[in-house]
């Protein structure tokens, strides 16, 4: 599961200091893309969305975190359309560190359709951020369209819909509320609490069942049922406990 605690409100003055050390001004608009710098997560889709962004919203910031394959390849995309003082790199982060990276953006956006695990999406979730994210079947019953993030189908469809999130920031906030208790379901605690239920309502049939002589069951058998209910619970569940010592994905 997500350990949301992990994500919850940090001083605004680290989030301060931090937009300091990135060049970030206090008005500036931050859209935040966090994972691995890898051809298959489409981040030069962002990147040519910013200078439609920048037309309404000329103080937005696109910050990348994370570094990969492609890094220097971005980079030279951002040198040729002049977009150096609106597109931030800040190369890999350690774990400790990534809730505060969370904190700092207005939204968070993915344009990939390879996020089989969407860890990114649930930690963003978590850090109570609007999700932007491509529509993918791998996301759907994760992600709805606004209720718990915002979708598009279409790389040129980006830029409309990050000025739209960005303007209009009480249904940014409400889908962002939304997501976080989305997330919730889905939360290490959660996940818990759903393994004990699971476990006090199998044990309770098993023993009306045995009390009445309609079913004779060994223990082994209470486990197994037991496991099938628990590992059934959420797909979504299943998809998030994956990574922590490896990379974002």
């Amino acid at each position: 599961g997500t350990d949301i605690s992990s994500f919850a409100p940090v001083e605004k003055q680290q989030i301060a200091d931090l937009k300091k050390s990135l060049g970030i001004g206090t008005e500036d608009a931050v859209i935040l893309s966090l994972g691995r710098i890898a051809q298959e997560k489409n981040i030069d889709a962002i990147i040519n969305a910013m200078p439609e962004v920048l037309l309404k919203e000329p103080n937005a910031k696109l910050v990348i975190v994370g570094d990969g394959p492609v890094r220097k390849d971005l980079e030279q995309i951002v040198e040729n359309k002049n977009l150096e003082e609106h597109v931030i790199f800040t190369g890999a982060v350690d774990w400790e560190n990534i809730s505060l990276y969370y904190q700092l953006g207005d939204l968070f956006v993915s344009a990939s359709t390879t996020e089989t695990q969407g860890l990114t999406y649930a930690e963003a979730m978590a850090a109570s951020l609007p999700v932007v994210a491509k529509r993918d079947e791998s996301i759907e019953g994760f992600l709805t369209d606004r209720e718990t993030a915002f979708l598009f189908d279409e790389d040129y469809e980006l830029a409309d819909l990050l000025v739209q999130v960005l303007s209009d920031k009480n249904t940014a906030a409400l889908v962002a509320a939304n997501g976080r208790v989305k997330v919730e379901s889905i939360s290490a605690d959660q996940f818990g609490l759903n393994v004990e239920a699971t476990y006090n309502e199998i044990c309770e049939i098993y023993r009306v069942k045995r009390q009445n002589g309609s079913i004779k069951v060994k223990p082994t058998l209470i486990k197994s049922k037991i496991a099938s209910q628990v590992f059934s619970l959420s797909s979504s569940t299943q998809v998030h406990r994956k990574e922590r010592s490896s990379r974002r994905d």
